[in-house]
């Protein structure tokens, strides 16, 4: 059996299939994929202040919301597993707003979700995609230069007030209407404008499917190459 057999049997197996499946960098890949549809409600979130998450009218996600949601451990910032008292916080502040916080929060948000008929797992989906939309501008930054130390983000003040230094001279707007009023999709826009400048060699870009499918395909291929070696390794 030559090498490239042996590649390709080693390729279809369920573990391999798995790999695939958690590689972060395919999954990086895939969400530069063109989405018409995304990027239809991208431009909603710069025309448009408000949206409709599960029937209920709420804003677009902004710095300051982010922030606090990060501030307090939401697993929707942290990335964590999500439980029901968590989505009813999130939806209360961007149906309310964020002057609406206090020290009473989570009683008032407790049950929002079932005040509005809303079903949890769906209400939970949708804001998920929301903070999705509100990050997608960062998957034109190149895979291999992004976050380079696998550090995760912190959304602290320094992240707050670094990102309205950033955008305020570009917008001649104030810092808190950055940070109460845009979008985070807008704020990252005009970032990813900004990096343009200095980014002689134009990486910073939305690629198109064939660049995206070719760079699928050599990562599958490495993985496969490697999960083959593992293979014929641990059989020798």
């Amino acid at each position: 059996m030559d090498e490239q057999e042996k590649l390709m049997r080693a390729m279809l197996d369920e573990e391999f299939q798995q790999i695939l499946k958690d590689d972060p960098v395919l999954d990086e890949l895939e969400k530069a994929k063109y989405d018409a549809q995304s990027s239809f409600f991208e431009l909603m979130m710069i025309l448009s202040k408000t949206f409709t998450v599960s029937g209920v009218v709420v804003s677009c996600i902004t710095p300051a919301i982010w922030a606090y949601l990060y501030a307090i451990g939401s697993p929707y910032a942290t990335g964590e597993e999500c439980h029901e008292i968590d989505t009813d916080i999130m939806l209360y502040l961007l149906h309310n707003g964020i002057h609406s916080i206090d020290n009473d929060i989570i009683d008032k948000a407790h049950g929002f979700c079932a005040s509005h008929g809303l079903d949890y797992r769906t209400a939970e989906a949708d804001l998920k995609t929301l903070i999705y939309l509100s990050f997608r501008p960062l998957e034109m930054v190149p895979v291999s230069s992004s976050n380079q130390n696998g550090e995760k983000a912190r959304y602290d003040a320094d992240w707050l007030t670094h990102l309205a230094s950033m955008v305020c001279p570009l917008t001649g707007k104030t810092s808190d209407e950055v940070i109460y009023d845009m979008s985070l999709t807008e704020c990252y826009y005009y970032c990813i404008h900004k990096a343009r400048e200095t980014d002689v060699a134009g990486n910073i870009r939305r690629r198109n499917s064939d660049e995206v499918n070719e760079l699928i395909y050599k990562r599958t291929m490495e993985l496969g190459e490697e999960y083959a070696k593992s293979v014929d390794g641990g059989a020798k």
